[in-house]
């Protein structure tokens, strides 16, 4: 729509909240981003913003746009993860040790010991406890 009509205001409303799904909206020119549950309030505030030439995105994503505002160069698109080291992430934030999620995956621990060390080395962080930080300041669990 927007390459047809690039002077269109557009605002999405998604159930979507990974920062590499916004950013990919907003290289598109989408003006607004709101979560799929914001009230009534939020939708007319975000429209009367977006009418008056602002750009509005909702408080649940400001975090993780500042984050990227911050550390540019740090951020690694989610889309850029193999589905592997997504669910590894995934699991690791559920709290799951390197055996758990062998076995789960159906992989083993030393693969497990593997994707960890190229998340953290993807990534530019320094341990797991940073990898989770990461993960989570920049949308990704």
């Amino acid at each position: 729509m927007l390459s047809l009509k690039p002077d269109s205001k557009v605002i999405i409303l998604s159930e979507h909240d990974e920062l590499s799904v916004i950013l990919h909206f907003k290289k598109k020119g989408v003006k607004g981003f709101l979560a799929k549950d914001c009230d009534s309030h939020t939708i007319h505030h975000a429209l009367r913003s977006v009418l008056l030439g602002d750009i509005y995105y909702h408080s649940q994503f400001k975090s993780q746009i500042d984050f990227w505002i911050r550390n540019p160069d740090g951020f690694v698109s989610y889309h850029k993860f193999t589905k592997r080291e997504k669910q590894l992430i995934r699991l690791m934030s559920e709290g799951k040790s390197n055996q758990e999620i062998a076995e789960d995956l159906s992989i083993s621990v030393r693969s497990v010991e593997d994707y960890r060390y190229n998340l953290i080395n993807k990534t530019n962080v320094k341990n797991s406890i940073q990898l989770m930080h990461y993960a989570n300041k920049s949308g990704l669990i």
